[in-house]
């Protein structure tokens, strides 16, 4: 394993076919990434997200920028945010548990943290899952909310429609969902998170 994974980098670095984080995986590990947290993913986060913003307006035809968060009816920027939090540190908890699940049947191979080359800096998220759901969810907020909360100000300062909100939350847990599932299963699939788990 150790051998495959090593002539995949020499693969991805000298020949430069694959950059990034492919380069530090095996192909196994690819397709499960490619497969699980990119178009599951998706497909969950549509249908999770489209049916608690359908279920979240029902009576409602106009949704506004904002509002007091559980109090008030929901918004976009308050979802927004809400969205950056949960979506991180559900999704942490879970593929986890999922790549976790399929490492112990030997189908997926665990990643040594010393290959993880450029994305060494996953290794530096907490060993809990919970604490590194929220250390995601703190850096999400903090990366994407100042932007995302511009454009809303600036493109639908005046609120959306239901349809349009529901739409918005779709398209918002795929984006979200693809950026964050990837780091989350790399980190649960390298050699030391394995180890954590296991103690």
């Amino acid at each position: 394993m150790s051998d495959e994974l090593a002539h995949s980098e020499e693969i991805g670095l000298a020949g430069g076919q694959r950059h990034g984080m492919a380069a530090y995986l095996s192909p196994v590990n690819r397709r499960w990434i490619i497969r699980y947290a990119l178009l599951m993913t998706a497909v969950v986060n549509i249908v999770v997200n489209g049916l608690l913003a359908w279920l979240s307006t029902i009576g409602r035809s106009h949704l506004g920028l904002i509002a007091v968060p559980l109090l008030g009816a929901p918004s976009l920027v308050t979802d927004t945010l809400g969205t950056f939090v949960i979506l991180p540190i559900t999704t942490t908890l879970l593929c986890s548990a999922g790549v976790r699940g399929y490492q112990r049947r030997g189908l997926l191979d665990p990643i040594p943290s010393t290959s993880l080359g450029p994305m060494r800096w996953i290794d530096r998220l907490p060993s809990g899952d919970l604490r590194a759901g929220v250390v995601l969810a703190v850096l999400s907020v903090g990366l994407f909310a100042p932007g995302s909360c511009a454009l809303l100000v600036g493109l639908a300062s005046g609120g959306v429609s239901r349809a349009s909100f529901v739409i918005y939350k779709v398209l918002l847990g795929v984006a979200l969902g693809a950026v964050v599932t990837p780091v989350v299963a790399v980190r649960a699939m390298a050699q030391d998170s394995l180890q954590v788990a296991a103690s």
